[in-house]
């Protein structure tokens, strides 16, 4: 699984940072989201889940090593400006909260 965390400055400018996981204990920093993780899941709007504090998600050695390169955003137009930043580290994640964020982004609707 893989999550990206998007930011936005006051003036537009985008960086995402990816953090890549595997099966394993619960992340936690997800733990610290999960009630609003879940708080998601019938809800069709963009829900700001607010202000992250990077240092929230650190673990040994996390912030060591990562990849950077300019790209867009995932989603078209795909031709954004945005600044990433892909964690090398692998995370590990449980599958509760797998689930969870399965059921916050899964739009049965596109079936």
């Amino acid at each position: 699984m893989e999550i990206h965390l998007v930011h936005q400055n006051s003036i537009g400018e985008r960086a995402v940072l990816g953090i890549v996981y595997k099966y394993g204990r619960p992340d936690p920093f997800l733990s610290t989201l999960y009630q609003q993780i879940l708080s998601l899941r019938n809800d069709t709007r963009m829900i700001p889940l607010g202000i992250v504090d990077p240092t929230d998600i650190e673990s040994p050695g996390f912030w060591r090593k990562y990849y950077r390169y300019n790209g867009s955003l995932t989603t078209p137009p795909c031709f954004e400006n945005v600044l990433w930043t892909v964690l090398k580290k692998v995370q590990t994640v449980s599958l509760e909260q797998v689930q969870a964020l399965k059921d916050a982004v899964d739009d049965v609707s596109t079936l």
